[in-house]
């Protein structure tokens, strides 16, 4: 039973190791428990700061109030949740990232966590914001007068 379990263990840190995104895991009162290598890679803090709460060091302070309201309200409901944040790299620099938080639960329902999954989107928000630019500048040109698609009448 003590090697199924140490196998199963290895399984899943070479999964969680494996992955192109950054992998946590909290116990039930949100502590955490569990980050993946990708994690201590990008932030470029050891694994030991990140624990428990350290974490949120690495969060941008002008997102942290709303994710810790975010974490809250997943570990009342229960429930699944999506939060979008900047982390700081081990460079200095923040990049965005979608964090999609799935509830762990025993075979007998226990809530035993979270488990997390982020996702670097910052060249989507970039692109996002391109797009929002342009869509601007669309609708100022549909309001100048003279322009190929504004119609007047004589």
């Amino acid at each position: 039973m003590e090697a199924a379990l140490r196998e199963s263990e290895g399984r899943f840190r070479t999964i969680a190791d494996s992955i192109p995104a950054l992998v946590w895991m909290c116990d039930e009162t949100g502590e955490c428990i569990f980050l993946n290598k990708q994690w201590s890679e990008y932030t470029g803090r050891p694994l030991e700061d990140e624990l428990g709460h350290g974490y949120i060091e690495s969060i941008h302070p002008d997102e942290r109030g709303h994710s810790l309201e975010v974490e809250h309200s997943m570990l009342v409901t229960r429930a699944h949740a999506v939060d979008e944040y900047r982390l700081r790299g081990k460079n200095g620099q923040y990049r965005w990232f979608l964090d999609t938080m799935v509830p762990r639960f025993a075979s007998d329902r226990t809530y035993l966590g979270h488990l997390g999954i982020l996702i670097d989107i910052e060249d989507r928000r970039k692109l996002e914001e391109q797009l929002r630019l342009v869509q601007k500048l669309e609708a100022v040109g549909h309001l100048t007068p003279g322009s190929p698609t504004t119609s007047t009448t004589c």
